[in-house]
């Protein structure tokens, strides 16, 4: 990894440490991997498993605020398959993949070219996916880029466990208390 995925890296790596707000770090989370990669937009899905279906907890890019209303079907689309198949993906064109599922970009005027997506998995356990859109350099993106996307995932994974435990506490504490 060059230097400057590494700083990233470990950028991340301390905000993990200074601040339990899940918010704020996933969106510093796809911030730098949007930035390293080169990518136009970037988000995180998480799997709601009561509805199955993954819905954007954070987003960048000329659409982020209005993609949040939407939910992703678990094993349809991109998103889906990725989530379903624990596999990452790299598309170079999604007008060419019968997995691309269009209705996003149609009602946002968005237009994704290509992108990688990979998922997010804790102990074995799907969370959810991230992805990245739009190579801005290139036309794609490439095996490297998906590493590094790799390595933010893992980052991901980390803050929502984090998150959840501080939750399991703040509830038994509750509990506890009452």
């Amino acid at each position: 990894m060059q230097i400057l995925q590494l700083n990233a890296l470990n950028n991340i790596s301390l905000e993990l440490t200074r601040t339990t707000d899940l918010d704020v770090l996933l969106n510093k989370i796809i911030k730098y991997a949007a930035i390293i990669v080169k990518a136009e937009a970037a988000s995180i899905l998480l799997l709601d498993k009561e509805n199955n279906e993954l819905y954007f907890k954070a987003s960048l890019g000329k659409k982020s605020k209005e993609i949040k209303k939407y939910k992703v079907k678990f094993g349809e689309g991109i998103a889906g398959w990725v989530a379903e198949k624990g596999k990452s993906l790299i598309v170079d064109d999604v007008t060419k993949d019968k997995r691309w599922n269009k209705s996003i970009d149609s009602s946002t005027k968005f237009k994704t070219k290509s992108l990688i997506c990979v998922p997010l998995i804790l102990e074995k356990e799907i969370m959810g996916v991230m992805e990245v859109i739009n190579k801005k350099d290139k036309e794609y993106f490439d095996k490297n880029d998906e590493e590094i996307l790799n390595s933010f995932a893992n980052q991901v994974v980390i803050a929502l466990w984090n998150a959840n435990t501080i939750e399991d506490l703040n509830n038994y504490f509750i509990h506890i208390t009452e």
